[in-house]
């Protein structure tokens, strides 16, 4: 009876964990927005913050602000450039959503088993990189980043 009931909650972990990642692949984002809701991204972050506790594995959250891109620029359009830098710079378990809408986009890096500044430069750079490709020199200029890393050391 026990291993059953442990099947069970194996199978319950598993089936959370491919829903997570159907979650996180974009299927339950809203059609209308490249990001999650700031309601469900703060839910993630919350969910990931407690995991992170409980394994005592670094969680890294990237924050990048916007909010000065955002001004004066048609945001669909802004948007949907970043999503494209982001897709081309970070991997498909990363979570991405709005920290606050149309100002931070946050992201929750998945599977972060360290944290240094190195790593945190080079993903930087990246976004940077392909940010550069689709976004005016000037305008990327006004994009900031900063890093969490949960929980606190």
């Amino acid at each position: 009876m026990m291993r059953i009931q442990k099947s069970k909650s194996l199978r319950s972990t598993t089936d959370g964990r491919a829903s997570r990642s159907r979650m996180l692949a974009g299927h339950e984002v809203n059609e209308d927005e490249y990001f999650c809701g700031k309601k469900k991204f703060h839910n993630l972050l919350n969910i990931e913050k407690m995991r992170s506790e409980r394994s005592q594995k670094p969680l890294t959250l990237m924050i990048i602000d916007i909010f000065s891109l955002m001004k004066g620029q048609h945001p669909r359009d802004i948007q949907r450039q970043i999503k494209s830098a982001l897709d081309a710079s970070l991997e498909e378990s990363d979570i991405r959503g709005w920290y606050n809408y149309n100002e931070k986009i946050g992201i929750i890096f998945d599977g972060t088993t360290k944290v240094d500044s190195g790593q945190i430069g080079a993903i930087i750079e990246q976004i940077n990189d392909n940010l550069s490709k689709t976004i005016d020199s000037g305008l990327i200029n006004k994009i900031s980043f900063s890093f969490h890393v949960y929980p606190s050391m």
